[in-house]
């Protein structure tokens, strides 16, 4: 019910930007290269202890911002939608949860989006532009932990504010990370779209360090026993 809804209010905002905006112009060198990019970002995901709890974090926020900032919603959602559907299936998740988190995303997205239009001012990256772009990050982060912890709520049958709270650290580090990161994606973007090819670094920099620490953590554990 909740995967449904969540896919039926993205569309939903697909189609109110196609009604007030008319047939959107796709920039046929940005789009495919973002699609790209957005699947390798969720793809990518880099596991993070913090005491006893387990984090996962990536880059995905980061990456519709360009997005956001360069393409009408109608694009950022169905961008959303191909590129999570093409990690999960990579990662051979579960169908059901497959299907939630595009739902999800498709949703997010297309409300980040809406939070952008309604903000921003003109095309340069000025503040009211930055800000705009941080609002609509915040608004992804905040749409998916909150969708996510009502998932969780409901099948793990815990309390809302119990299950918010244990998401609360994960949420604050990839919010910080993936604000930091968009704000440079778009004005790297802004600069020159054809650095949106340079993107991978990050992503890939993100892999490569949690490998390595993984494999040192792993080699220590092995010692001490």
């Amino acid at each position: 019910m909740i995967t449904v809804s969540l896919g039926a209010l993205g569309l939903a905002i697909g189609g109110v930007s196609l009604a007030l905006h008319g047939h959107p112009h796709i920039a046929w060198t940005t789009a495919p290269a973002l699609l790209a990019l957005l699947t390798a970002a969720a793809y990518l995901t880099v596991r993070i202890q913090y005491r006893d709890q387990g984090m996962s974090l990536d880059l995905t926020e980061a990456v519709l911002a360009p997005a956001i900032f360069a393409l009408p919603a109608a694009v950022v959602i169905v961008i959303a939608g191909l590129g999570i559907a093409a990690a999960n299936t990579i990662r051979r998740n579960n169908p059901r949860k497959a299907l939630f988190n595009v739902a999800q995303y498709v949703f997010a997205a297309g409300a980040g989006s809406l939070v952008f239009d309604a903000a921003r001012h003109g095309s340069a990256l000025h503040l009211r532009n930055a800000l705009a772009i941080l609002a609509a990050i915040a608004t992804i982060a905040v749409l998916n932990a909150l969708t996510l912890a009502i998932v969780i709520s409901f099948a793990e049958d815990e309390p809302l504010p119990s299950v918010m709270r244990m998401l609360a650290p994960s949420f604050f580090l990839g919010s910080g990370v993936n604000a930091a990161f968009g704000l440079l994606f778009v004005a790297s973007y802004r600069s020159n779209p054809l650095v949106v090819a340079l993107f991978a670094v990050p992503l890939l920099v993100l892999r490569w360090s949690h490998r390595s620490y993984a494999s040192r953590h792993g080699a220590a554990r092995r010692a001490r026993r």
